[in-house]
């Protein structure tokens, strides 16, 4: 997992976690506000990285190798922890983990795990599944969703 980091001479720490089928690059534009205030940090989460193959393991297992990584860093406090969509899911996680303080948190949209039976479940899963597999392969299935007028070519490449 390739971790970004932005005004790393500022002592407020900003992670910000994005969502699904989404790149990290998404901040771009709030990374040149943000970073002349903060310590900004965006994971690019597996799976979502045009620079690696890597795949989306689990919640739990991208929140622990993020764990990690500030601690080792020697992060103990977290000033602001941000995440849009999948990413409130890793936000509210790495909450409920409570291996760091984290001061702020704000869960834009975010994910939680189905109240539902199992089969239901595995059913949404192999159905989000299908779906972003189909993304990844066809250019055409993303424009369907998402006008590239309105988006830009970047940002739907």
């Amino acid at each position: 997992m390739n971790i970004y980091e932005f005004g790393v001479e500022y002592d407020k720490i900003l992670i910000l976690f994005h969502g699904a089928c989404m790149s990290w690059k998404w901040y771009e534009p709030s990374i040149k506000i943000l970073k002349n205030y903060f310590h900004v940090i965006i994971p690019a989460l597996p799976g979502h990285d045009l620079t690696n193959n890597s795949y989306f393991t689990s919640i739990e297992d991208v929140c622990r190798k993020m764990e990690e990584w500030l601690l080792q860093k020697g992060y103990q406090a977290i000033d602001i922890l941000y995440g849009l969509s999948a990413g409130g899911g890793l936000a509210i996680r790495m909450l409920s983990d409570s291996k760091l303080t984290i001061r702020n948190i704000v869960i834009d949209g975010g994910i939680t795990p189905y109240q539902l039976p199992y089969l239901i479940t595995r059913m949404l899963a192999v159905r989000d599944f299908l779906i972003i597999e189909i993304a990844k392969r066809s250019r055409k299935a993303i424009t369907l969703a998402y006008s590239e007028e309105k988006y830009g070519k970047e940002a739907i490449d």
